[in-house]
C-alpha cells in the first residue's frame, strides 16, 4: 500500500517538469516595433509564439524578439501564406501586414 502513494508522488513530479518543459516554448521574448496606418509606432511586448495577433502594419517594422515573425498582409487571422518574414533582430523597411504570428 506504501507503494502506491510513491508512484503516484513520482508521477506527478514527472508530469510538472514535462509541463514546465513546455512552458518557455509558449512565449516569445523580446518586443516586436511596428508602424501602425495611423502612422504611430506600435510596440507588441513578449508575444506569445504560434498565436495569431490581429494588428496591422504599413511602414518600418523591427522584430526585436528571439522567434521568426511571419507576416500576413491579406488576412487578419494568419491563415493562407505569409507575404514576409522578419528574422530576430531584422529590419524591415516597407512592410504591410494585417496579422502576425511568431514561429520557430
Amino acid at each position: 500500500m506504501k507503494r502506491i502513494p510513491r508512484i503516484l508522488v513520482g508521477l506527478g513530479i514527472a508530469t510538472a517538469v514535462a509541463l514546465g518543459a513546455t512552458t518557455p516554448a509558449l512565449s516569445t521574448t523580446g518586443f516586436f516595433l511596428y508602424t501602425a496606418p495611423t502612422g504611430q509606432q506600435e510596440q507588441l511586448d513578449n508575444p506569445r509564439s504560434n498565436t495569431c495577433h490581429t494588428i496591422e502594419g504599413n511602414g518600418r517594422a523591427y522584430n526585436g524578439t528571439n522567434k521568426v515573425v511571419a507576416l500576413y498582409a491579406s488576412r487578419d487571422d494568419c491563415e493562407g501564406t505569409a507575404t514576409q518574414f522578419l528574422r530576430p533582430r531584422q529590419h524591415g523597411a516597407d512592410v504591410e501586414f494585417r496579422s502576425v504570428e511568431f514561429i520557430r
